[in-house]
């Protein structure tokens, strides 16, 4: 029997098999504020000069307990505090305008725009009369969006720019007839700056939902998005540009008369749906590597289960391995190559992750057993033991990083997956739970984390 065994195991480790890519969340290290807290990373943007990410929202510690206020700055590695802002009021938008750093600071009854002259100096520009939304660099000048009247004693409805000296209007801005509205998300698409919140008028135009700015005069966006819930009006939370088209997302029952739910895209002439859309609220958009990426308050994309967050391309909507969002998805940046996501949720799956997570993606696994492909020491390596097994065994990881989660899978010999599992590495080792789960035999186990992909083999026999 030890024989046919040692047989099976040399054949084994000849075996190569071939999977699609895959996509897994991780952590940042300690992330943002604490899970549960009423905690959420509300803005992510990159400072590409100093290849940094920052995060701002509603939290006081980054990396579970070092003090910040309410934005911090994430270098691929660690946290740090070097620009924290000094006051009580939340984070709302960070934006990089003239090489510095600005951001839209709120409390429930007013707003404010301060920029960073280095370290923790801040000075403030503006004084608002009611909340920030949004921010958007076009034509070189500074935009800030929200439901405010006023900036600096100025009169400015819900849209304001700077242009490096002065504050200016937008016209006669914008507003709503019906009840109080705002702008909550900005774009620049064919040229144009992009406006979308719950509105009616953009200088004195009727609109519905979104309009267009051109330096000078404002127009409407073909006919406009409506909410059922309101007249003539929509929430619209976020805007991007994916496939040159520009795609709308928020509160929305209908584009031009055509029904769609909560997201549609607009090439210039007509509005389309995509796909059944969401079943609910639509907080974020970002196209990344020919998809376009989709966060918010959801549990159902295009008909399949794909909670808070979920992608569609072009054709069909998918989502993530891994285990879903546990709540309000606000905000994506891609920083390094990676895909990062900030919100209200404190895990995604099992994975413990205060408030800000990143998607990596795995290459085709075509390895065959023990190949490492990492950064790490060459002797990186995972034991499986006791070995045979029966219910359970444990796996115990050498020369790796310890502080990361990994995802465990097991394959037959034949390649057919029997088992996948999200484990955390913080302690070392690993207990696996077989039983019911495998029948004797031989399988292969990987281990697949952001450093390396680990390959060992694991005999099942049952007394």
């Amino acid at each position: 029997m030890k024989k046919i065994l040692l047989l099976l195991i040399f054949h084994f480790s000849l075996f190569i098999f071939h999977s699609n890519a895959q996509q897994y969340w991780h952590r940042v290290k300690g992330g943002c504020g604490q899970a549960g807290a009423g905690d959420a990373v509300i803005s992510l943007v990159v400072d590409s000069t100093n290849n940094l990410l920052y995060a701002g929202g509603n939290f006081n510690t980054i990396d579970n307990s070092i003090g910040c206020d309410a934005i911090g700055s994430w270098d691929g590695n660690n946290w740090s505090t070097n620009t924290s802002f000094n006051s009580n009021p939340s984070t709302k938008r960070i934006i990089f305008f003239q090489n510095m750093l600005f951001i839209s600071s709120s409390t429930q009854n007013d707003g404010g725009i301060f920029y960073n002259t280095g370290g923790s100096n801040w000075q403030n520009l503006a004084n608002m009369n009611s909340q920030v939304q949004c921010l958007c660099i076009y034509h070189n000048k500074l935009y800030v969006g929200g439901d405010f009247t006023t900036v600096n004693g100025m009169s400015a409805s819900f849209i304001a720019c700077y242009d490096g000296t002065n504050w200016n209007t937008l016209g006669s801005g914008i507003w709503c007839t019906q009840f109080p509205g705002h702008v909550t998300a900005m774009c620049v698409w064919n040229d144009k700056l992009i406006a979308g919140g719950s509105f009616d008028k953009a200088g004195g135009l009727t609109v519905h939902s979104v309009a267009a700015w051109n330096d000078t005069t404002w127009s409407d966006v073909g006919w406009g998005v409506v909410d059922s819930g309101a007249t003539n009006v929509a929430d619209v939370y976020a805007l991007c540009v994916h496939d040159s088209d520009l795609i709308v997302g928020g509160t929305i029952s209908h584009a031009d008369g055509l029904p769609v739910n909560n997201i549609c895209r607009f090439n210039g002439s007509n509005w389309f749906a995509l796909g059944a859309g969401v079943d609910a609220n639509v907080y974020s958009l970002l196209s990344f590597k020919g998809k376009l990426n989709v966060g918010g308050e959801f549990e159902i994309a295009g008909g399949i289960s794909a909670s808070r967050f979920a992608y569609w391309n072009d054709t069909t909507w998918a989502t993530t391995y891994g285990g879903g969002v546990f709540n309000s998805v606000f905000a994506m940046a891609v920083y390094d190559s990676v895909l990062y996501i900030g919100g209200l949720f404190g895990y995604i799956g099992n994975v413990n992750c205060n408030h800000i997570a990143a998607l990596y993606d795995y290459p085709d696994s075509s390895v065959s057993i023990n190949e490492v492909e990492s950064s790490v020491e060459s002797d990186a390596s995972i034991l499986c033991y006791p070995n045979p097994s029966e219910d359970k065994f444990n796996i115990e990881v050498k020369n790796i990083q310890m502080d990361c989660e990994a995802i465990l899978s097991i394959t037959d010999l034949l390649g057919k997956k029997l088992l996948e599992k999200s484990i955390s590495l913080s302690k070392g080792n690993s207990n696996i739970d077989i039983k019911h789960q495998l029948p004797d035999g031989i399988y292969l186990v990987s281990l697949v984390t952001t450093q390396a992909r680990l390959h060992s083999t694991i005999v099942v026999q049952k007394q």
